[in-house]
């Protein structure tokens, strides 16, 4: 989503819901955000091989995985 496109998401729910959720929305890699507390996201995921992302990313994704726990070993989720 672009930042206009976000823009008037929020102005639009603001319209209809009377309510300020400027604070509660980011456009961000949720990989390389600090944790915080949260109910939902939303995302529009890349149609991209993780054998297509940049061999820095991948390194960063396999120790993000591991270190966080939703994987033991990186082995058990990539190829590449």
């Amino acid at each position: 989503m672009g930042a206009g496109h976000l823009l008037e998401a929020l102005k639009r729910f603001g319209e209809k819901c009377g309510l300020n959720m400027s604070g509660q929305f980011t456009r961000a890699d949720i990989l390389k955000l600090s944790a915080f507390p949260s109910d939902i996201f939303f995302g529009n995921l890349p149609w991209a091989s993780y054998t297509d992302l940049p061999e820095t990313y991948r390194t960063f994704v396999r120790k993000k995985f591991v270190r966080t726990g939703l994987a033991d070993d990186p082995r058990q989720l990539f190829l590449g």
